[in-house]
This record gives C-alpha cells, sequence and structure tokens, in this order.
C-alpha cells in the first residue's frame, strides 16, 4: 500500500518546509505573513528586519503590510523586479515552470511563496497553483 505523503513533503519532491524565520521571533502559526516570509526567504534578510522595513512602506502608503501597495515598492527598493510568467498553450504556468537556479517570489492567488533554485520554501505547498508572475533581483 502506497503511504501518503506528508503535509511537509510535496509528492514531486519540490518543496521545502519553512516558516522563514518567525519562529525565532514569534509563537504564533498562520498569521497571513506570506509576504514577510517570501521575502526573508527570498532576499535572505531576517524575518523581523522585514517586517520593521515594510511597516515603514506600510505607514508611508497607508496600506496593510502584505498589499500588493506595499510589497512592490518595497521590493523596488531593494532592486527587485516584476516578470510575467512565462506563456503555453493549453495550461496555466506552475513553479515548476520558473527558472531553475536563483532566488524568486512567486505570486499566486491570495499568496506570495518563495522560489530557491527550483524548490518551494514555504509554510504550504504551493506547486499545484497558478502562478500569476514573479519577482527576482535585478540583473547588474
Amino acid at each position: 500500500m502506497r503511504k501518503k505523503p506528508s503535509y511537509r513533503q510535496s509528492v514531486a519532491g519540490r518543496f521545502q518546509y519553512t516558516d522563514g524565520g518567525r519562529s525565532k521571533y514569534y509563537t504564533l502559526k498562520n498569521v497571513g505573513d506570506c509576504v514577510i516570509r517570501a521575502i526573508a526567504i527570498a532576499t535572505e534578510r531576517d524575518y523581523k528586519e522585514v517586517v520593521e522595513d515594510t511597516w515603514d512602506f506600510s505607514r508611508k502608503y497607508g496600506c496593510p503590510i502584505n498589499w500588493k501597495d506595499v510589497y512592490i515598492p518595497y521590493l523596488e527598493s531593494l532592486g527587485w523586479e516584476k516578470v510575467s510568467s512565462p506563456k503555453f498553450k493549453g495550461r496555466k504556468a506552475k513553479a515548476k515552470d520558473l527558472p531553475k537556479k536563483g532566488r524568486y517570489m512567486m505570486r499566486v492567488k491570495h499568496h506570495l511563496s518563495a522560489l530557491v533554485n527550483g524548490v518551494i520554501h514555504d509554510t504550504w505547498d504551493t506547486s499545484h497553483k497558478m502562478v500569476y508572475c514573479y519577482y527576482c533581483k535585478k540583473e547588474e
């Protein structure tokens, strides 16, 4: 009989469970911090540093920290840019279609996940979700 995969393990093996450093500072779980986690993981910054920085942008723009109106200008200030997902005939782009080398953040429905060298780093597996766009560090 086949063993059911753990929720922390993707069937394809392209998922790594991580909270982005949240547990170092907070004990809460399921707090809606996907933007902070993804940014902390992809940019290799400390979770608390990202929280403080995004709060500054949140106050500046008058929006919650997980809104695009806040995290897009923040990412741009760090030298990141938005890239459209690849287009395919007859299907939508998924995480497996994004570049395999490098650090990225991918936007799926109501969520932001980090993608590091083709592996999703998050608290849940988003490999089955359609990727609307992704963010990457601008070429120097």
